[in-house]
């Protein structure tokens, strides 16, 4: 029958053709080669007609990491800047989409684990197993997440319910149901309390901004102008964010590549973690598979067993290093791993012996001065009058008294040394005790005597003498004096101590927000002496001003309440950098190196437990629960699907460049056995695994045979 001899009828009942289109690449480099295709085709659409360019093409990406990435490598690709090109994360994409609308963006979103376990409180099922436990309640705010992302609402709740109480005695016990259920209301009741206040989050905005996407009265022009959008580096997302992205290709006809890695140890494709999200994508766009690039091909593996981190580290490194020597590019090499912390300083201190250029993008390296005392202000928060005064010490920045006596020091010099010191040997040793100390007892003489010897003098130099218990009787003796400390300065820090105290127990138990920050500027400037405008107060500062924009001023919190927004912001606030601004080697973790290429690429701690790490189900809603969630919310997060995610990783990462050597420890330095990595053990027949030598031997040939460093 020809098109002409169809009814109207037919035509009607016809599914409408998917406006989007979804590509599945083989690996990350033939991901990353469709992409670059479908934009030479854009740019030269552009030289045709320059007028084009009022609108860019946009490349949307799951993170920051992989959107520096593709930027780079467009315009290595092209070698020279590139017009009419916006690479845009998700979330940036979403806000421009409201901003453009006229909308703002929703702020509050720290305060959805205020009102999450405020609402967990009130369920006795929750109440009883949580309530004696120190900040047990923060283990229910990262279920009311998990339900949140994945599209729940408040009138989500009666069906949940509903479905819980018929289908969950069949999936777990009574006590189990009940807390699901009361995980689900505490759900609820913290996005309408949201709601009420007009507070949003993350996925807030993201939900906002796939409705103005799909609103047919909104012009394409004026919510989202673009030529095209080309959607890369998502294998999986939250239901919200999967909801944006839907709404994308079939209302812009965007063009998606989907990435299904040939699997490492034999024939077919990494494609579980990605099923359910191409399963709900391929309803509004087609599916086709993207054809391999000329140069694909199976990646080159090397293999490296180490004792210790170090050892592992000074192989990679010195490894890199002929790499750099032979004129490869350090931006090309990238170095993996699951879990950095065993590596950040040794990374750091084999690399900066040997030369090599390096750095990271979200990872951090150990805390800076600021850093530290930042953690010391959360501690003097959490503890209050029980703090340990060496804490209490870390969070002064100077003593208030100092910029009006010529005899205290302003600085942090070897005065608080000996302050730490005389409060020990007082027995202070916390901040109460600092308090209560007799210091008419102790300062008979204007100075206090330490517990050390500071060289050795003789008696009657400077008017000084011996004291007793210390040697040297006749005047031509030396003695081994004690080292001291100014009364001035101990009476100066009892004084801050004691305003601390009592600013401390007159905080008010609930308060607004705006008296909470007031009283938390008062103890930092009138009594820790901080500079709220200096360089070492940046964290801080930010954190409050933060605090000032999310928080609504005369929205009442508890205490604790506070402190708890406090620490959300200063979770990683003060650390430094792990290497430079982001040129040089790629120092990266497997989520930031997701959908990445390299030239080179070293992926290190192949351990068991470390990668694949260990996947545990939720305590509170555990994964036979969640499956019946997903009757009424499909996109509820199974936390076992973690062990697909795994392997589809490290599936992914082997495909991301054409020589890629894996690196693992058979003990750790403290000569501990730790077995390899299942992933490893699969490909054992493929791998010629080589010894990296030990930190006390050198080999006579390979790469650490040449010039030695001064180490």
């Amino acid at each position: 029958m020809s098109p002409q001899q169809l009814s109207l009828f037919d035509v009607l009942q016809a599914p409408p053709r998917p406006s989007g289109r979804i590509l599945i690449a083989s690996g990350a480099r033939a991901a990353e080669a469709a992409l670059m295709e479908r934009l030479d085709a854009l740019l030269a659409e552009v030289r045709r007609d320059p007028g084009l360019l009022k609108v860019p093409v946009r490349i949307v990406v799951p993170s920051r990491s992989l959107r520096l990435h593709v930027a780079a490598a467009i315009v290595r690709r092209r070698g020279r800047s590139v017009a009419g090109v916006s690479v845009q994360t998700l979330f940036g994409l979403a806000s421009e989409i409201l901003e453009r609308s006229g909308e703002a963006a929703p702020r509050g979103g720290s305060l959805l684990d205020v009102f999450a376990q405020r609402a967990a409180r009130a369920e006795p099922s929750l109440r009883r197993g949580l309530e004696d436990l120190a900040d047990g309640f923060a283990a229910v705010t990262g279920t009311v997440r998990d339900l949140l992302d994945a599209g729940f609402e408040p009138v989500h709740a009666e069906a949940v319910e509903e479905a819980l109480a018929s289908d969950g005695p069949l999936a777990g016990s009574k006590a189990e149901v009940e807390r699901a259920r009361a995980l689900v209301r505490s759900a609820a009741r913290a996005e309408a309390a949201m709601r009420t206040l007009g507070l949003g989050r993350a996925s807030t905005l993201l939900r906002r901004a796939a409705e103005l996407v799909e609103r047919p009265e909104v012009g394409d022009d004026e919510a989202l102008p673009a030529r095209a959008i080309l959607v890369h580096g998502f294998a999986d997302a939250t239901g919200v964010a999967t909801d944006l992205i839907e709404a994308l290709l079939r209302r812009r006809g965007a063009w998606m590549i989907l990435d299904h890695p040939p699997k490492p140890e034999g024939e077919g494709a990494e494609r579980e973690f990605t099923a359910r999200f191409a399963e709900r994508l391929g309803h509004s766009s087609g599916v086709e598979t993207a054809p391999p690039p000329p140069e694909a091909s199976a990646p080159r593996l090397d293999a490296r067993e180490a004792v210790g981190a170090e050892s592992e580290s000074r192989e990679v490194a010195a490894q890199i290093r002929a790499l750099l020597d032979a004129g490869e590019r350090p931006e090309g090499i990238g170095v993996v791993a699951r879990d950095l912390n065993p590596y950040r300083f040794a990374l750091r201190r084999h690399f900066d012996r040997l030369g090599i250029p390096f750095s990271g993008v979200g990872e951090h390296g150990g805390l800076t001065p600021a850093g530290r005392r930042a953690r010391a202000l959360l501690e003097l928060l959490r503890e209050g009058e029980a703090v340990p005064s060496d804490r209490w010490l870390d969070a002064v920045m100077t003593l208030p008294e100092a910029a009006h006596s010529p005899a205290l020091p302003e600085g942090r010099g070897g005065g608080w040394v000996d302050l730490r010191l005389a409060f020990a040997a007082l027995g202070a040793g916390r901040l109460r005790d600092t308090t209560e100390l007799r210091l008419e007892e102790v300062l008979r003489k204007g100075s206090y005597a330490l517990p050390i010897r500071q060289g050795l003098q003789k008696v009657g130099e400077d008017g000084d003498a011996p004291e007793e218990g210390e040697e040297g009787s006749r005047s031509n003796e030396a003695y081994a004096r004690k080292r001291k400390i100014q009364g001035v300065l101990i009476r100066a820090a009892v004084r801050a101590a004691k305003r601390t105290r009592e600013r401390l127990a007159a905080w008010p138990d609930e308060a607004p927000a705006a008296e909470h920050l007031k009283n938390l500027r008062s103890l930092l400037t009138a009594d820790l002496g901080w500079d709220l405008a200096g360089e070492e107060a940046a964290p801080v500062r930010a954190a409050l001003e933060e605090l000032e924009r999310e928080v609504p001023a005369r929205f009442r919190l508890e205490r604790d309440e506070m402190r708890l927004l406090i620490e959300n912001l200063l979770a990683a606030a003060g650390a430094s950098g792990i290497g430079g601004q982001g040129g040089g080697v790629q120092v990266l973790s497997v989520t930031e190196a997701r959908a990445r290429t390299f030239d080179h690429l070293f992926l290190i701690g192949l351990n068991r437990d470390v990668f694949p790490r260990g996947i545990r189900e939720d305590p509170l809603l555990p994964d036979d629960l969640r499956r019946i969630l997903q009757r009424v919310l499909p996109d509820v997060p199974i936390k076992r699907a973690g062990f697909d995610e795994e392997r589809y990783l490290f599936a992914q990462l082997l495909s991301a460049a054409p020589t890629v050597t894996l690196s693992w420890q058979t003990a750790d330095d403290d000569g501990k056995p730790l077995p390899a990595s299942p992933l490893v053990e699969r490909l054992r027949e493929r791998l010629d695994v080589k010894k990296a030598p030990p930190l006390w031997s050198l080999p006579k040939s390979g790469p650490l045979s040449g010039p030695r460093t001064a180490a």
